[in-house]
């Protein structure tokens, strides 16, 4: 024990001897010291620093790849001379340079490490250790050396400081590390403090001397690329300015600069269509890329296998960033919270997925210091929201947003008046208290929407319960909201106001307006999470057929929902319009019988007051509606019940197509690889793949017997449940159609108008492609073969039944042998009577789907593969059939 102590000691006092540099870390060679220490020690015990950790002994791993293995030394490494940095290079070099530091750039922005990609550049690590101060003159031949020092040292510093402000923005946890992003600087600066202003005379003075010396060099040595040249460095020079500038801008606290960004990231859209353009202009530079510097750089984790980008790929991610970007300082200024919803629905679903950047810009602008995409107080988006969406009574928001004491003094009211106003003061307290409830779950959903698509249907089985508390929440704001609606309706039929009869009162829905909402979030909610899982391939082949029943059992609810309370909505403007059509017809005839009173001022102020008997609610203003105002407030719910009814048909469409492959045996409900799932049975797998509907309230949960029954489509033949499928589509098709021709401003997309469009068109294409397939499947040898063989099947019951039937018909008509048919009474009734019992007699009568003989032992015809084609939308499928390789 005392040698193993002895060890340790000597272990730790050559530790401390190790010192650090700036940048870059010598190392010991301690070999020699630990093969003499593990002499002393038996087997598992370990010898150990207090600060060592197991990041410690991963990275003590050696994989003997010297990009990997942190701090070996290879011969050709240790021998080759350092890369100089001062060294003059041409303008090519120059752009290629540039060019490979930005593709580094964007690397990183994929997710990976600093030490892989931007910091391979030498000129990254040791930018300040290029001599602003070195002699610029030269003769005509020689290449000057303001391209490094001035241009080339500018361009690099300015990427750099681009790069440290993306990289605060990033540490704010908005994205998930190692997920998302790697911030780890391994102690490299990235210009961090080097001030802006500075920043900006480095790059005038570049922009300047590319204009004179520069140029003029570029003009005398590059003969008639000599323009092209000179663009090329320059739009690199002008790249970096306003890519600098707009993330400066677009990480202004509280979004204030984030409008003036919009033309710099424009800009640098144009720019990056220049640079693509101009790439081939640019020469290499051997050893300007260190791709080994990881193993000189402290890390806490193991360095991964990447692949750096393509420049083609680098100009498109690029491009794509600026251009997310844009859209997000446009939606700053959103006009109503329909609108900001759907921006954030397409921007949560399109493809290629917005990059981890613009995406963490997005949750910060999203919410911060109670206000929404800091313009507008949460509060007010949430119950504006509310509005849209399923439009209650406007004195419930009327007095929920402006609360003035003593507004109604000078109005005397009658005691039931005064219990309605009490009534309205409690109720405006409650839902007060939903709307700041409310808040939590409407913004985190927002926010699910900016995060990768794994973490999005992780996060949504938490907030699915969330809009669960809330609907429990809403009910009871409902049932005081119906209180209140009662003794309203009891005061106006005491005043004369409101003359429908009790019937009519029945019949009229009741209005369960926050229930509506929040049972609406939740509902698309649950669509969500389910079909994000066939954009993460979660499901097997045998699933599908559970997930889209499952969709159709809820995109059902939320169809039939929707359709409410557009009834609802519907009903109650009616009566409004008829009770203000009441108002004014009786105000008319009020007019007619009134005498003519002398005019005068104190006339005029005595029959404006109001009397103690004067009907409060007969008194409010008349508003008469026109049929264009109907239509524009019903707008919002009619637009998603006909989304909605879409979706539903697509998902029914699948659902069919798939239980008709199950019945034809090319699907199966008890797969032989169920094992692999690490399940017994395929109940197991279908409770589990729906746990987090389990405590729902609503709505009502598919059962697995429901669900195999679902399946068997009432034991219709296949071919006729492909043709439902086919209408389905043909209606999903129809529904789509209808909805590209509306306009941004109609449909609420005015903030991402293009991605709606075009994730329609990939909707209506999936309908036509699963048509198409519906056609192909069948003419499938095994759906043939089985109507064949049903028809055959039939005919032969039917014949067998028929001549049953003949022979009791037979026997009822004339009797049995030796005697005769009772006479049938005299009639036209007992006539008809008598053909009628002809008919059912002789009417043919199906066998029961049960006595068909079972589809295995019909099928002749070799198995195939179902296809599942994603190539049109993530979350429907083509289906169509593949021939089994053996």
């Amino acid at each position: 024990m005392d040698s193993t102590d002895h060890a340790a000691n000597r272990i730790a006092s050559k530790t401390a001897k190790l010192t650090l540099g700036t940048s870059v870390y010598p190392f010991e060679d301690v070999t020699t010291l630990l093969d003499d220490a593990t002499k002393d020690l038996k087997v598992g015990q370990l010898v150990q620093v207090e600060s060592f950790s197991l990041f410690d002994a991963m990275c003590a791993i050696v994989i003997m790849d010297p990009k990997m293995d942190t701090g070996m030394i290879v011969d050709d490494y240790a021998t080759r001379p350092q890369y100089d940095v001062n060294q003059p290079i041409s303008p090519r070099n120059l752009i290629w340079v540039i060019d490979n530091i930005l593709v580094g750039q964007m690397t990183w922005l994929s997710g990976h490490a600093l030490s892989q990609t931007l910091f391979t550049s030498c000129y990254i690590l040791r930018a300040m250790e290029i001599k602003e101060d070195q002699d610029e003159t030269t003769t005509a031949s020689e290449i000057p050396i303001g391209f490094t020092n001035i241009v080339l040292k500018a361009c690099v510093i300015a990427i750099a400081k681009t790069c440290a402000l993306i990289w605060e923005e990033m540490r704010k946890g908005q994205v998930y590390e190692e997920e998302d992003f790697m911030t780890n600087k391994f102690g490299v600066s990235m210009f961090e403090n080097f001030p802006l202003s500075s920043m900006a005379a480095l790059l005038d003075q570049a922009e300047y001397w590319m204009d004179h010396a520069g140029a003029q060099w570029i003009e005398k040595h590059e003969g008639n690329d000599a323009s092209a040249v000179i663009s090329a460095v320059k739009d690199r020079i002008l790249h970096v300015r306003v890519s600098l500038l707009a993330m400066y801008q677009v990480l202004s606290p509280k979004c204030s600069q984030f409008q003036s960004a919009i033309p710099q990231l424009q800009v640098a859209r144009e720019c990056t269509k220049r640079l693509q353009e101009s790439n081939s202009l640019g020469v290499e530079i051997i050893d300007a890329f260190d791709h080994s510097i990881h193993r000189k750089l402290v890390t806490n984790t193991p360095p991964r296998a990447i692949a750096l980008l393509t420049l083609s790929e680098t100009f498109e991610q690029l491009d794509r960033m600026c251009e997310d970007l844009i859209s997000i300082g446009q939606a700053l200024e959103f006009t109503d919270p329909i609108t900001l919803m759907n921006f954030f629905i397409q921007f949560g679903v399109q493809k290629p997925s917005p990059g981890a950047f613009p995406r963490s810009v997005l949750q910060t602008v999203l919410f911060d210091d109670n206000i929404i995409m800091g313009s507008r107080q949460v509060n007010e988006v949430v119950i504006e929201i509310i509005r849209e969406t399923v439009h209650p009574l406007p004195w419930i928001f009327e007095e929920a947003v402006v609360d003035a004491p003593g507004q109604l003094a000078t109005i005397q009211e009658s005691p039931a008046a005064e219990g309605i106003t009490a009534a309205k003061r409690h109720f405006h307290i409650m839902f007060a208290d939903f709307v700041d409830k409310a808040t939590k779950p409407f913004v985190d959903t927002l926010q699910i929407m900016g995060q990768n698509v794994s973490r999005q249907r992780r996060n949504l089985r938490k907030i699915v319960q969330q809009w669960e508390s809330l609907q429990e929440q809403a009910e009871m704001l409902d049932e005081g909201l119906h209180m209140i609606l009662t003794q309203i309706h009891e005061l106006e039929m005491a005043e004369g106001v409101d003359e429908e009869s009790e019937e009519q009162q029945e019949e009229a829905p009741q209005p369960f307006y926050f229930v509506s909402w929040s049972y609406h979030m939740k509902l698309w909610v649950m669509e969500w999470m389910l079909l994000l899982g066939s954009e993460l391939e979660l499901y097997s082949s045998f699933e599908f057929s559970m997930i889209y029943g499952y969709c159709d059992i809820i995109m059902g609810a939320h169809a039939r929902h929707l359709h409410r309370v557009q009834s609802v909505i519907d009903g109650e403007m009616e009566r409004e319009r008829k009770k203000n059509q009441d108002k004014v017809n009786a105000a008319k005839k009020k007019k007619k019988k009134k005498k003519k009173k002398p005019s005068s001022a104190v006339g005029e102020s005595l029959s404006s007051t109001p009397t103690p008997t004067t009907p409060v609610i007969s008194e409010l203003t008349v508003i008469m509606p026109t049929v264009e105002q109907q239509q524009q407030v019903t707008q919002v719910v009619r637009i998603q019940q006909q989304l909605v009814t879409a979706r539903l048909n697509l998902a029914r469409g699948t659902f069919l197509a798939l239980a008709a492959l199950t019945k034809i045996g090319y699907l199966s409900t008890t797969p032989a690889h169920l094992a692999s799932h690490g399940l017994n049975d395929l109940e197991t797998l279908y409770k589990q793949r729906f746990k987090a509907f389990h405590h729902l309230s609503s709505p009502e949960l598919l059962s697995f017997p429901a669900y195999l029954e679902r399946l068997e489509c009432d034991r219709l033949d296949s071919i006729d449940i492909l043709d439902y499928a086919a209408e389905f589509f043909n209606e999903a098709k129809r529904s789509l159609d209808d909805l590209q021709t509306l306009s941004a401003a109609e449909a609420r997309v005015s903030l991402c108008e293009d991605a709606w469009r075009k994730d329609l068109k990939n909707m209506i294409r999936v309908c036509i492609g699963n048509k198409v397939g519906i056609a192909a499947l069948k003419k499938d040898a095994r759906v043939v073969e089985l109507r064949r063989v049903r028809d055959e099947y039939f005919v032969r019951v039917q014949r067998a039944q028929q001549l049953k039937k003949q022979k009791e018909l037979q026997k009822k008509l004339h009797g049995p042998k030796g005697k005769k048919p009772k006479s049938a009474s005299s009639g036209e009734g007992s006539s008809s009577h008598g053909l009628e019992e002809q008919e059912e007699l002789l009417r043919p009568v199906l066998p029961p789907p049960e006595q068909m003989p079972p589809p295995t032992e019909l099928f002749k015809s070799p198995q195939k593969n179902v296809v599942f084609d994603w190539k049109y939308h993530l979350w429907w499928p083509v289906i169509g059939l593949q021939e089994t390789k053996h």
